[in-house]
């Protein structure tokens, strides 16, 4: 292999091989070296330290390489002396420096590759790191919520003064009783956001339900029976109603204590406001990511049941 430099043209053509070989060189190694920095260093005063240190190194090394190109491909002893004609150069001179400009240019990419295999590691446990984090935040703040509504509905358990009027008005028909009843049932409504219902032991709606679908079967048939029995509030599961609402229902026993026995009075019903409060909270992500995000599940049978709503999926 023979390169014959002649006088303008070559030099052009010189001049062309030199500065394409830097542009290479010098995209590589600014590329490759931002995204290495990003990747190992954090700290904004050390990143802009290590930043100049790469920048000189850059020079050193360009300059360096620029050194050699120009000496080869400039004919070096051909030229110096006026009316000798340039020197064929052979592939020997020419494939040095080309080894060393293709060994600078791949100093970068296997720094950055041997970086990524020992950094890769370390990203890892801390991005598992932050997922048991944020998972144990959401687990917290749902117990949290459930405890909240749990206490709810354990407050009013206790309720013995709504207790005794709610009886009053069921066995007596007192009017003044069933006004007071229903403006604390109703207080509670407003507050948390219940839907509140009020059953009779038998089973059958006392408050008015506003031309709404009856979806109280399945409480009927088995936790209103066992809160009765019991004296214990009972929760149902999440599940979807005949009108396609999801719900999750409070059972609470309204049992008036008495000497020698105690009476159950009625049962009320708090219905939780799962897709304003709950929901929201398991779908919001605390930090901005395109792809995280945090599921309620349960096991049915071989299959998952996703319980709330996806954020990729409906």
């Amino acid at each position: 292999m023979q390169f014959h430099l002649g006088r303008a043209g070559d030099t052009r053509r010189l001049a062309a091989r030199v500065a394409a070989l830097y542009l290479i060189f010098s995209s590589l190694w600014i590329f490759a070296s931002d995204r290495l920095l990003a990747l190992v260093v954090h700290d904004a005063a050390r990143l802009a330290w290590v930043g100049t240190a790469k920048g000189m190194a850059f020079v050193a090394v360009s300059t360096l390489l620029l050194y050699l190109l120009l000496r080869v491909w400039g004919g070096e002893g051909s030229q110096d002396m006026p009316g000798k004609a340039a020197e064929p150069l052979n592939g020997g001179r020419v494939r040095g420096p080309l080894a060393l400009f293709l060994g600078l240019a791949l100093v970068v990419p296997l720094i950055g590759y041997g970086v990524v295999q020992l950094h890769g590691p370390l990203l890892r446990e801390a991005a598992f790191a932050d997922l048991a984090a944020v998972a144990e935040l959401k687990a917290g703040q749902v117990e949290s919520w459930l405890w909240e509504r749990h206490g709810d509905a354990d407050t009013l358990r206790e309720s013995e003064p709504m207790i005794h009027d709610i009886e009053r008005w069921l066995r007596r028909g007192d009017g003044a009783a069933r006004t007071r009843s229903i403006m604390r049932l109703e207080g509670l409504k407003r507050a948390f956001h219940y839907d509140v219902e009020l059953l009779d032991p038998s089973g059958r709606r006392l408050l008015p339900n506003n031309g709404q679908s009856d979806s109280l079967g399945s409480l009927r048939g088995t936790l209103l029976p066992a809160a009765l029995r019991s004296g214990q509030i009972q929760m149902s599961e999440l599940y979807r109603d005949s009108a396609g609402r999801i719900r999750l229902d409070y059972v609470v026993p309204l049992i008036q204590h008495q000497v020698g026995a105690d009476h159950a009075v009625a049962a009320a019903v708090l219905r939780a406001p799962v897709e304003q409060f709950l929901f929201p909270l398991i779908q919001t992500w605390p930090t901005a990511s395109a792809s995280a995000e945090s599921l309620l599940v349960r096991r049915d049978g071989d299959s998952v049941l996703f319980l709330n709503e996806l954020r990729h999926r409906r």
